[in-house]
C-alpha cells in the first residue's frame, strides 16, 4: 500500500489567491487522498470559497492563532501517513504528489524539502523568478559531500547532525515544499504557537535534531510575491528578526553544557550580522549598530561585528533609521 499524503491548507485573508491553491492541490496528477483547508479567523469571503469546493476539500475554521496553530489544527484532522503543507499563496506543479510518491517508494522518508520559485499570481512560467538555491550556493558545499540517491536523480539524504548544520547555515523551510511524515511532527512536538513568524525554521530545527533531512534538487513549490514579501528589506528584516527569536528560544531551552547550545550561540551571531547588514544597506545605520552590538556578545561573527560597527560609527555612514 502507498503511503497516503494529507495536503493542509492555512488560510487568514485569502480570498484573492485561496482558489489557486486548492486548485493545485486538486489537480494534482496524483491526488491527494485529503485536502484540508484551515480558516485561521478570516474576515473576507476565504471561507466561502472552500465550501464552494464541496466534501472534495476539509473546510476547518478557527479563531485567528496564527499559521503554527492552523497548520496543527489541519495535522490533527488528518488521517494520512504523510502532511504536504501549501500556503494559501503558493501553488505547486502539477507533478509534485507523483514525485514525492515516487520518492517514498523508494527512500524512507520523515522530512523532506525541495526547491522553489517565485512569481506573482497568474503570471506565465518563463517569467517565474530564479530558483532559490541560487540564492544559498554554500547549500551545495554540503550536499556534495553524500551521495545521491541512485533510483531518484537530484535526491540527497542527509543526516540528523549535518542537516542541522545545514538549517542553522541559513538554509530555509519553506512548508510549501515540506512533505513531513505525521508521526514525525507529533513526536517532535508539533507546530509551536510562540511563533507568528519563522515557526517552520524552528519546527525544522527540531525534526532536524532527530531525523534525517532529505532534500530534492527540483522545484516543488512556487511562492506567490504580494505587497507583504514583494518588498525585499522589511521582508527580509522581519524573517532575521524572527530567526532570532526561535534561536534565542532554543538557546535559552538547552542546559548550559548541550553543544547543541553552542551551535545556536553561533547561528545567532550570524543571523545578527547579517540583521546589521541588512539595516546598513538599507542606510538604517542606528538600527545596524544595535544589530552589531547584539552580534558581538556570540561567538561566530564577533570580529566581523566590531569591523562593521566600528565603521558605521564614522563621520561619513549614513545617520537616516527607521525609527
Amino acid at each position: 500500500m502507498h503511503p497516503s499524503i494529507a495536503v493542509v491548507i492555512p488560510a487568514f485573508n485569502s480570498e484573492s489567491t485561496i482558489n489557486t491553491a486548492i486548485v493545485s492541490a486538486l489537480s494534482q496528477s496524483r491526488p491527494p487522498e485529503e485536502v484540508i483547508v484551515v480558516d485561521d479567523g478570516s474576515t473576507d469571503a476565504t471561507a466561502e470559497i472552500v465550501r464552494s469546493y464541496g466534501t472534495v476539500v476539509k473546510l476547518i475554521s478557527q479563531a485567528n492563532q496564527g499559521s503554527a496553530v492552523a497548520r496543527q489544527t489541519g495535522t490533527d484532522a488528518s488521517s494520512s501517513d504523510f502532511i504536504a503543507y501549501l500556503d494559501a499563496d503558493d501553488w505547486w506543479p502539477i507533478d509534485k504528489l507523483s514525485v514525492c510518491s515516487l520518492i517514498l517508494a523508494h527512500e524512507q522518508v520523515d522530512f523532506l524539502l525541495a526547491d522553489l520559485q517565485r512569481a506573482h499570481p497568474g503570471s506565465p512560467p518563463e517569467s517565474y523568478l530564479p530558483r532559490n538555491s541560487t540564492f544559498f550556493p554554500r547549500m551545495w558545499n554540503f550536499l556534495n559531500n553524500h551521495e545521491v540517491s541512485s533510483d531518484i536523480p537530484g535526491l540527497y539524504r542527509i543526516p540528523p547532525a549535518l542537516g542541522l548544520s545545514l538549517l542553522l547555515d541559513g538554509f530555509p523551510v519553506f512548508p510549501s515544499t515540506a512533505l513531513i511524515r505525521k508521526s514525525v511532527i507529533q513526536t517532535v512536538g508539533g507546530w509551536d504557537a510562540r511563533f507568528r513568524r519563522c515557526q517552520d525554521f524552528d519546527l525544522g530545527l527540531r525534526i532536524a535534531r532527530q531525523f534525517p533531512l532529505h532534500y530534492l534538487d527540483q522545484v516543488q513549490a512556487i511562492l506567490g510575491l504580494h505587497d507583504i514579501n514583494y518588498d525585499a528589506h522589511p521582508y527580509v528584516v522581519k524573517q532575521l528578526e524572527g530567526d532570532i527569536r526561535v534561536l534565542e528560544a532554543h538557546y535559552n531551552a538547552e542546559p548550559i553544557e548541550s553543544p547543541y547550545r553552542q551551535q545556536i550561540a553561533k547561528a545567532l551571531s550570524r543571523k545578527m550580522y547579517s540583521l546589521g547588514n541588512s539595516h546598513l544597506n538599507a542606510g538604517n545605520t542606528l538600527q545596524a549598530r544595535k544589530a552589531y552590538r547584539r552580534a558581538v556578545h556570540w561567538p561566530g561573527k564577533r570580529m566581523h561585528a566590531i569591523f562593521k560597527l566600528v565603521l558605521s560609527m564614522q563621520p561619513w555612514s549614513k545617520q537616516n533609521s527607521l525609527y
